[in-house]
């Protein structure tokens, strides 16, 4: 089992991307869990851009919101069942600490 990559996203911005193996043999399960703060509202992205890439910022790539995971004020366990190459929070509303933990089947960080 794949260890677990955790993030505190603080206050109103992004959190770093987590990159995800898209290549990994299939199936490809991603499990996210996002514990929220205090009167914080959130949204899970998702992006196919490269983000190893020379120069790349993800201020300007381009996210997905995750279908199931949009506009959050909850906590919540949402999965990818489709190859993405990176996943993130944006928190939108709030000053707490929320925390995001993603977990891939079968890659090691």
């Amino acid at each position: 089992m794949a260890k677990p990559t955790k993030q505190t996203v603080t206050g109103v911005t992004t959190s770093t991307p987590v990159g995800l193996d898209y290549q990994t043999s299939a199936p490809f399960n991603v499990s996210l869990w996002v514990q929220r703060g205090t009167g914080c509202t959130y949204t899970v992205q998702l992006t196919c851009d490269d983000i190893q890439a020379a120069g790349y910022s993800a201020a300007s790539g381009f996210w997905v919101d995750h279908p199931s995971a949009t506009g959050l004020t909850t906590d919540c366990a949402v999965s990818i069942a489709y190859p993405a190459t990176a996943v993130r929070v944006n928190q939108t509303v709030g000053a707490a600490d929320s925390y995001f933990t993603v977990i891939q089947q079968g890659v090691e960080p």
